[in-house]
This record gives C-alpha cells, sequence and structure tokens, in this order.
C-alpha cells in the first residue's frame, strides 16, 4: 500500500476561543453507534494525539483513499478528492466549552486509483495541564459525507501518554498501541528531558466477562509488575511474550505509556487455537470442555445451523463481531473478552450510542421503548488505557441475553433487528381497533 504526503494541499486555520460555547450542548447526545458498526460506515479514519509542548499538541490522522470518492471534473483529467478535516477541543463533552479549534482542507490527484494511505498533522493549542477531548469531522466533500469522532488525551504531567508515540522501525507512526509478538518498534517522547524510560512487564491472566445478568465483585488490580527494566529511548524493542508493558519515567506513578501484545496477527482470528474460547459465551460448560478440535467446533456449528451452509454464515458473522470486537474494545485484554465485547459479539452493534466523558450508553431498538435493550458502561480508571469500560450490571439483562444466545444456538443470527422486529409486533398488537359485542 503506498503512502502519500507530498500531493497533500491544504490550507490551516486555527485560533484560541477560551470562552466561545456556540451551540455544542448536544455533544453527549449525539448517535455515535457508527463508531463500532461496519455496514454503511463509508470512512474508518484513524487518529492519535500527541502533545509536542506544555502548551501544543498535533492531531496526526490516517485514511485509506479507497475509502474517499475520487471524481473527474472533465473528460482527459485526473481523479480529484477533496477533504476537509475539523476539529474542535473541549475539557469535556459534558462542558462543551470551545478551547481552540482548527480545520483543514485538502485535494489528491491520481491519473489512475491506487490504493494509497493518506496522513498528516494538524496542529492546536491545549492552554492548560489537563485532561481533553477532540471532536473530529472528517468530510469527503464529493460524496457530501461526514464522519465524526470523539479523541481523548491526556496532558496532566510530562509524563502522560500522549507525550509518547509507537513507531515502526521506519519511524511510520502506529495510531494503536499493539504491536506484534517478535516484531521490533520503536518509543519516542516528545518530553525532551526524557531519554531513558522504565518498563514494567505484565503477563496476566484475566477472567472471561461473565453474562451481562451476573453481578460481579470488583478485584483491585495489583499494580506490581510480574518484572521491571530499565531501557533507553533510542533502543528498538521487540517482545516474544504476551502481555502488557508499561512505559515510564517515574515508577512511583502511574502516569506512562502502555503497549499490548498479544499474538502475532491480532485483532484477527486465524489459527484454529482461536476459535473455541470465544464459543464459551454461546455453549454450555460441557460443550466448551469437548471443543478441542476444528472438527469438533465446525459440528457444534453445522448441528446448531442444520446444514453446512448456514453453519458458515454463522461462523462468518461470530468470527467478525470478534475481530472487531479486539479492534474497538482491546485494553489490557482482548477486546472480545471484555464487558463491551461479550454484548458486542452476542447482540452485536448497537444501533444507538451515546458517550460522555466517563460512559457509553447502547440501545437496541427504539430508544424510548420498553421492549429495547439498554446497557450503560462505566469508564474504569485504568492507569494503562483510556479503552477499560465496565458494565453496570443487572438481574434484568437474563431474559435478553438467554434470547441471543438461544437464537444463536438455533442456527440464526442475532442482531438489532431482533429486537425492532418484536416492538414492531408489539405496536401491531396495541394499535388493532376495539370493537365491543
Amino acid at each position: 500500500m503506498k503512502r502519500n504526503l507530498l500531493r497533500l494541499v491544504f490550507m490551516l486555520f486555527a485560533g484560541i476561543l477560551l470562552t466561545a460555547c456556540g451551540g455544542n450542548k448536544g455533544l453527549t447526545s449525539r448517535n455515535m453507534a457508527h463508531l463500532y458498526q461496519q455496514d454503511g460506515v463509508l470512512m474508518r479514519p484513524e487518529y492519535y494525539v500527541i502533545n509536542t509542548s506544555p502548551f501544543e499538541s498535533e492531531l496526526h490522522y490516517r485514511l485509506l483513499a479507497h475509502e474517499l470518492l475520487y471524481m473527474k471534473p472533465t473528460e482527459g483529467e485526473i481523479y480529484t478528492a477533496d477533504v476537509r478535516i475539523r476539529v474542535r477541543l473541549y475539557s469535556s463533552l459534558e462542558n462543551p466549552v470551545l478551547l481552540d479549534s482548527a480545520s483543514i482542507r485538502f485535494t489528491d490527484e491520481q491519473l489512475k486509483m491506487e490504493d494509497i494511505v493518506l496522513e498528516g498533522v494538524i496542529p492546536f493549542k491545549t492552554p492548560e495541564a489537563q485532561r481533553y477531548v477532540l471532536d473530529v469531522q472528517l468530510q469527503d466533500l464529493n460524496r457530501d459525507y461526514t464522519h465524526q469522532n470523539y479523541v481523548d488525551f491526556r496532558k496532566t504531567t510530562l509524563d502522560s501518554r500522549n507525550y509518547f508515540s509507537l513507531h515502526q522501525t521506519n519511524g511510520e507512526l502506529m495510531f494503536e498501541p499493539v504491536v506484534k509478538l517478535n516484531t521490533p518498534f520503536l518509543i519516542k517522547s516528545t518530553n525532551t528531558q526524557l531519554d531513558s524510560v522504565w518498563v514494567r512487564v505484565y503477563h496476566r491472566q484475566f477472567p472471561l466477562a461473565s453474562p451481562p445478568y451476573v453481578i460481579e465483585n470488583d478485584m483491585a488490580f495489583d499494580y506490581t509488575a510480574d518484572s521491571l527494566y530499565y531501557a533507553a529511548l533510542t533502543d528498538t524493542f521487540s517482545f516474544s511474550k504476551p502481555g502488557f508493558y508499561h512505559f515510564q519515567k517515574d515508577t512511583t506513578t502511574t502516569e506512562g505509556f502502555t503497549t499490548f501484545c498479544y499474538y502475532q496477527h491480532f485483532p484477527y482470528v486465524t489459527q484454529v487455537d482461536h476459535l473455541a474460547p470465544p464459543m464459551r459465551y454461546i455453549t454450555t460448560k460441557k460443550e466448551f470442555q469437548a471443543l478441542t478440535s476444528k472438527k469438533v467446533v465446525d459440528a457444534f456449528w453445522i448441528k446448531n445451523a442444520g446444514t453446512p451452509d448456514r453453519a458458515k454464515m454463522l461462523i462468518r458473522t461470530y468470527y467478525n463481531r470478534v475481530e472487531d470486537a479486539n479492534s474497538f474494545f482491546t485494553s489490557y485484554t482482548e477486546g472480545w473478552r471484555t464487558d463491551r465485547g461479550i454484548v458486542y459479539t452476542i447482540f452485536g452493534p448497537p444501533n444507538i450510542i451515546y458517550k460522555t466523558a466517563s460512559s457509553e450508553s447502547w440501545i437496541y431498538g427504539e430508544e424510548n421503548s420498553m421492549l429495547s435493550y439498554n446497557f450503560n458502561f462505566v469508564r474504569v480508571q485504568n492507569p494503562f488505557s483510556s479503552n477499560d469500560y465496565a458494565l453496570n450490571r443487572s438481574s434484568i439483562y437474563r431474559y435478553s441475553w438467554s434470547q441471543a444466545v438461544d437464537t444463536w444456538r438455533q442456527g440464526r443470527i442475532f442482531n438489532v433487528s431482533d429486537v425492532q422486529r418484536a416492538q414492531d409486533e408489539s405496536e401491531r398488537q396495541y394499535s388493532r381497533p376495539y370493537f365491543w359485542y
């Protein structure tokens, strides 16, 4: 895949607006369900914020050219994409006082369509040390399509994770803090006073998320590292064991940057021994213990689906959700194993998501219907990741969980349309005319 930096032509407008509010009170009321959906989402841009000084930061962005609409104004001219990216800086989604804003517009021209990567940097001001959120809107102007995202970042101290960045050995920025086994990489810091770091190593086994109706007692994480060593930032790093690795200047605090290492082709399910574990959600204990080979796994799906072709459809959808959960929800453990991962795998992507600085609310079905499934997740204060959320568990989920699992075991894919179908049937039933005889 080719990379295109030189042909980006853009104009940058930026200015600090310390007191403006300007109609942004609806930040927490926007439906952000597209962030966790694949169908109908035309673009999947990547973002990462790097703090370049105590008062400035940069938004690094990357998107694929094939996700944009290229047009030829007249016959014989080159294909052109037209893109605008707007960023607005807030202290939180709940407190939408605009601190700074910036906008770029660029075009990309191609004689023949190629699968290239478009990337760049948008600088902006950060007036004081704290946590922030960026409201990022990427517009494909040819298509009249906008993709919106919220990007959280930290700037509480010079050791905060956004003063660090992860790179391939050729210097290319890695937008996700996930590295592959036995693959070299680099860690960089914009803190000019930092030339060496402590590396805390954690090889921990975390339990699989329980069904939503199971009430659990939270257990405090033991911050004591399994091992600890000192390394220069000029070193090339490589990990031979799965786990997570916390880079920091001062081991008496929890501030720092964390990389996560799982298996070679993560987040994809590519090996036979990756097939059985996610099936624990839809199997009995006895069935799960019998899943010792691919042949047995295939037999389970075919038995429940009825035919091999239908089983292939179930398998494709189920493991696509596992892979998507890995991409969206990974932190201290693989995404499919988390609270959001278990809900996403079984129920599918929700059709409504509301985000705040500390929570996500997922809704399946009509928002105000008593038949909707509602899941509320609270962000966990995790020193290693801002992507850790815990479900507010309740016994009321027992029925909806059973319905969804039974649907899978009956050879059908459960998704939001099942909830909407039940709501439509209920509405038809109660809207029938009443006759007095």
